[in-house]
Formats: structure tokens, sequence, C-alpha cells
């Protein structure tokens, strides 16, 4: 994908140059977990998902893609590693370019909305932690200044996550559509 289209893995309501309203999984499909998909092959023995948006990460995956390795020297079955990373080229940027701007998005914004996500892949995990001024995962990324101390990060998700209670300021809990239509309606009527 060069032009930010839709691809088979980007998540139900992902705005994209070929869904600019957000993916929907009625007229769209839900997106592939490819690990997961894999999960109920016979003979598939090692199955990793990683991603390479901080050297952490990178150090993690080398070790997936060498066990992965090992497992087929091995003839043991079949493995997989995904590898997740961000796409920058829409944005006209480089990969590094790219993550810095989150970063920096993400430490001078006053309010983030952290809707519909598990808040376990990086590096969108990482954005609510900068975002309220939790900067040492700032380290080894070009020392990006952070200009404030604060800002509020409002969950909206089915669940809670990792950043429930401990980064989130609030959790609004039910489907991210419903809620978000519900915030718009009320938006509107203050409006009139």
């Amino acid at each position: 994908m060069t032009n930010g289209q839709m691809a088979p893995t980007t998540p139900v309501g992902a705005r994209t140059t070929t869904t600019p309203f957000g993916r929907n999984a009625q007229t769209e499909g839900y997106p592939l977990r490819v690990c997961e998909l894999l999960a109920g092959l016979d003979r598939a023995v090692f199955l990793a998902r990683g991603a390479v948006t901080a050297p952490k990460e990178v150090r993690r995956l080398k070790q997936h893609i060498h066990h992965a390795f090992e497992t087929q020297e091995q003839e043991r079955g079949f493995s997989l590693v995904e590898i997740l990373s961000p796409c920058p080229t829409y944005w006209h940027m480089t990969p590094q370019d790219a993550l810095k701007r989150s970063f920096r998005e993400a430490d001078e914004c006053d309010l983030m909305l952290v809707i519909g996500t598990s808040a376990q892949v990086e590096p969108a995990a990482s954005l609510p932690r900068i975002a309220k001024g939790m900067h040492s995962l700032l380290r080894g990324l070009g020392g990006i200044p952070l200009m404030k101390p604060r800002c509020s990060v409002i969950e909206i998700n089915w669940e809670p996550t990792p950043l429930t209670g401990d980064v989130s300021d609030f959790l609004i809990q039910g489907r991210s559509g419903d809620v978000l239509s519900a915030i718009e309606q009320k938006i509107r009527e203050k409006k009139r």
C-alpha cells in the first residue's frame, strides 16, 4: 500500500483513503489476524507478532525471527513472524520522522482520546504515556523534548486496558461507535 489504502490488517474504524469514514466490518469485513488465523493449522509450532517501533521491540523481533528459523531448520513445523510497522508513506516522511511526529503530537496535545484499542501494540501504546509526561519512553529516539507536564487522556473502549487507571483519566466503557455517536449528538445539541 503506497497511498494510504485500507490493508487486510487495517483495524475496524481506521480511516484510510479507501475508507474515509473508517473501516466498517459490515462492508469491508474484519481485519485479518494473521497469527490467530494460522494458529489452527496443523504443525504451526511458532507464531509471533512484533513491531519495529522502538529498539527494544526490534531486539525482541530479532529473537522471534531467530527462533522461527531454528524451528524451520529443525523441521519441527511451520513458523511465522508477523512484523508490524508504521506506514508513513502517505505522510511523505521516513518511518523515523513519522514516529517522531507521532510522539511530538502526543506531547503537545491537551486532550487525547484513546479509542477502541488493546493499548498493547507499539508505538500507539506509548502515545498516551507520552501525552501524560511519562517521557522515559522517548530515550533513544532523538531526544524529543517534552513541553508540558500533563494532558487529559480519555479511553473509549469495550473493556479496560493496561492504560486504565494508571495512565487514563477516564474510561468510557462501551462500543466505540455507540459512544462516539452519543458524544457527537451531545455536541450537536449544545451547538443549537
